[in-house]
């Protein structure tokens, strides 16, 4: 068995070819369309769009940018991103926001590369791109917040909270119900006080499976509220994606105005 100290510099190390990987290879040059906002739930088919969406010529995906929940976050986040409880980017103060936006703006400037593709010998990755998809996962309650800041598409992806939550129990994964429950500006803006009393009933009594359909109201409610107020944004559902895939690809190119079909449709 391996040191423990081994491991870490071999992951390290591993983590570190990644990121100079992504500077030799990716060239971003911002074109005349928006970059594109991809707010999902893990488990949610969330890299199936992002790919769907990458397919396109110019195209280049960052999967989960502001992730810190990595074992090696890369030096762009470890510098820029601000802190926030179990690395759920739940609300903003005035710092914060600061922080989140410049970091936002420099990687659309192409000066800053997190999580691309790393198989750079794959079909359509792309070694220029002019346009960016963001798959954000751990940041929805701030959707509203990077649609007024930034220039952006949103597509925002759902899907029904049973068969996500019965996806990630089995594969084990854990809550962020605890960093939601923590924010003061986060419950004020989104829940009644009984709301919240019913959200620390379920932890406290609740089966694992209503313990991560809770994580999934949480985590959606935001977005779910703005929603009706944002007919600029794309809804795609993931049952959509399965019962009608060729659907769902139409409608996807047509809103956000890509041209590549025949790769979308590959």
């Amino acid at each position: 068995m391996s040191r423990p100290d081994t491991r870490y510099v071999r992951l390290a190390a591993k983590a570190l070819g990644k990121e100079l990987l992504w500077y030799l290879t990716c060239e971003h040059v911002q074109g005349p369309e928006p970059n594109i906002l991809l707010f999902a739930t893990r488990r949610g088919g969330s890299t199936f769009l992002m790919e769907l969406i990458d397919a396109n010529r110019g195209v280049r995906s960052l999967d989960q940018p502001f992730e810190m929940s990595a074992q090696f976050p890369t030096a762009a986040q470890i510098a820029d991103m601000p802190l926030f409880d179990d690395g759920q980017l739940t609300s903003l103060d005035e710092r914060s926001a600061r922080r989140l936006q410049d970091l936002t703006e420099r990687i659309f400037a192409g000066k800053v590369v997190i999580n691309a593709p790393s198989r750079v010998w794959r079909r359509n990755v792309e070694r220029r791109s002019n346009r960016l998809v963001l798959k954000i996962t751990d940041a929805k309650p701030l959707i509203g917040w990077f649609a007024e800041t930034v220039p952006c598409d949103i597509v925002y992806l759902t899907r029904h909270p049973i068969p996500q939550s019965i996806s990630c129990v089995r594969n084990d994964w854990t809550l962020s119900v605890g960093a939601y429950l923590r924010d003061e500006r986060f419950l004020e803006a989104n829940l009644s006080d009984r709301a919240v009393s019913l959200a620390h009933d379920v932890m406290r009594s609740g089966t694992s499976l209503q313990q991560f359909v809770l994580n999934w109201a949480l985590e959606n409610v935001a977005p779910m509220r703005l929603l009706p107020e944002h007919p600029d944004w794309l809804h795609v559902r993931y049952e959509d994606c399965v019962t009608d895939p060729g659907g769902t690809v139409d409608t996807v190119a047509h809103r956000l105005r890509l041209t590549d079909l025949d790769r979308m449709h590959a």
